[in-house]
């Protein structure tokens, strides 16, 4: 199999020893639940300068909102 280019990679896993290192941060905390969206992309986020919605909302359990961002 070929390889996949990554743009701006140092950049990227920079941003990935962040998260880990601000990890336990936020272990055990509260967090916002929603219905999970499943195929979450730009064209369905509804925003108007200053809410953010979303769109075609299909499945029926919820997650942490942090689940369809990722």
């Amino acid at each position: 199999m070929g390889k996949t280019k990554v743009v701006a990679r140092q950049l990227l896993l920079s941003g990935f020893d962040t998260l880990f290192e601000r990890a336990p941060d936020y272990e055990g905390q509260d967090t916002v639940s929603a219905i999970q969206h499943g195929d979450f992309h730009m064209r369905n986020l509804i925003f108007d300068g200053w809410q953010l919605g979303g769109t075609d909302i299909s499945k029926s359990q919820s997650a942490p909102v942090g689940h369809d961002i990722a």
